[in-house]
């Protein structure tokens, strides 16, 4: 208990850090755990990756090294997180042992029978929907809309004490689920995120799917949103990512400062998920200090093809301090 208000009060001064004096501290890390995941979703953008995951020990030797550079919010994606049988070791270190707050997303494939177990040790569990049911199996495969809905069903039955959040991506195709999944968010008790499909990958870049959409239903939706907020406050997203769509901030380009980092299986580090791989920048894991002190002599990065995390860090760096409460609690609210 100690451990994690006092990784809050350093949280707090890190922020401080980087937004008045412009200091290179992450606060943020996203870890693709692993590129394998039993579903092959269209517009997966880690699908046919070759998966060289870090072992358990060098795992957690990035992981205490992240910590030590100022990292609080650490977020595990894949692929399918599910799928290493460490998770949870892994999860208890970097929460129990570091007092990180610690998140996951997840598409309820779980070939180890252990979600609950996991969801038990989680902060946040991120649960991803493509639509409502039709649109959601026809990415997924049959059966697994209904799959989502009883595991976040179990786990309010269970008691856990984890924040459950839903997300979707949405093009021209699905658009008109938005509505719809916002109500059933409502209806379970759960937070919920929408975000647009940001370009073409994996299958859908193979196969020519057009699953982006287009620059008027972007804005259909966040104007949808940004009204519906004030009738359902399951809807997590802020003023400032609403009006990143819906005002369309989002053809503007923006620094990506040294706020965040994204890790590969593999351990590269890099800015941002739509930087290759190959511009990612591969640390000694073995030796701890030698990670940390790598990380902290990182390059910054530019980008010129904004996402949603743009506009959040921008919202921090530019003192828009009613978006950056809201980008900020909606890691810790429950």
């Amino acid at each position: 208990m100690f451990l994690r208000l006092w990784r809050k009060i350093i949280l707090v001064k890190n922020t401080i850090l980087v937004v008045f004096f412009n200091r290179q501290i992450p606060l943020v890390a996203t870890w693709v755990t692993t590129y394998l995941c039993p579903l092959k979703c269209p517009m997966c953008y880690q699908i046919r990756k070759k998966s060289e995951d870090l072992s358990t020990e060098d795992s957690k030797n990035m992981i205490w090294a992240l910590q030590q550079a100022g990292v609080y919010f650490l977020h595990l994606t894949g692929g399918e997180p599910l799928v290493r049988k460490d998770i949870i070791e892994i999860i208890k270190y970097a929460k129990k042992d570091l007092g990180m707050h610690v998140s996951l997303n997840t598409s309820c494939t779980d070939p180890h029978n252990q979600i609950y177990d996991v969801a038990k040790e989680l902060d946040t569990l991120i649960i991803s929907f493509d639509g409502m049911e039709e649109n959601h199996d026809k990415n997924r495969g049959k059966g697994s809309f209904k799959k989502n809905i009883e595991v976040i069903k179990e786990i309010r039955k269970r008691g856990l004490k984890v924040n459950v959040t839903t997300n979707m991506c949405y093009g021209d195709h699905n658009k008109d689920d938005v509505p719809k999944l916002t109500a059933l968010a409502k209806e379970l008790n759960v937070k919920i995120k929408i975000y647009p499909i940001y370009a073409e990958a994996g299958l859908a870049k193979e196969k020519d799917y057009l699953l982006v959409p287009k620059k008027s239903t972007i804005t259909e939706v966040a104007t949808f949103l940004h009204n519906q907020k004030k009738e359902n406050k399951y809807i997590m997203m802020s003023d400032g990512v609403l009006d990143f769509f819906r005002l369309e901030k989002m053809h503007k380009r923006y620094s990506c400062e040294y706020f965040q980092l994204r890790i590969t299986p593999a351990g590269g580090i890099k800015r941002c998920s739509l930087m290759s791989n190959d511009d990612a920048i591969y640390l000694n894991h073995k030796n701890r200090e030698t990670f940390l002190a790598q990380i902290r002599k990182m390059p910054k990065f530019m980008c010129s093809k904004p996402m949603i995390c743009c506009t959040e860090i921008s919202n921090v760096l530019n003192f828009n301090f009613k978006s950056t409460f809201e980008t900020l609690k909606k890691f810790t609210q429950k």
